[in-house]
């Protein structure tokens, strides 16, 4: 995604679902994620019925975290 502060980078969570149409409007994809991109589309194969979600997050970083003098990998979100 390219903002005008500069790129960010996300990757596709998997699995791509579908949803109906009906139910939507009560799928967890409405809850507030920090820095979580859903893009909600018509499910061509059915654009009446069903709509396509593809939901991303930013990847994880290494980080170091330094411990006198041992140094331990952890990751962030």
């Amino acid at each position: 995604m390219t903002t005008v502060k500069g790129t960010l980078k996300y990757v596709v969570d998997d699995p791509v679902t579908t949803h109906d149409k009906n139910t939507l409007k009560d799928s967890d994809i409405w809850n507030v994620v920090p820095n979580r991109v859903v893009l909600i589309s018509c499910y061509t194969q059915d654009p009446w019925g069903k709509n396509v979600v593809v939901t991303a997050s930013p990847p994880l970083v290494p980080v170091i975290i330094r411990l006198g003098s041992v140094s331990l990998p952890r990751a962030l979100y």
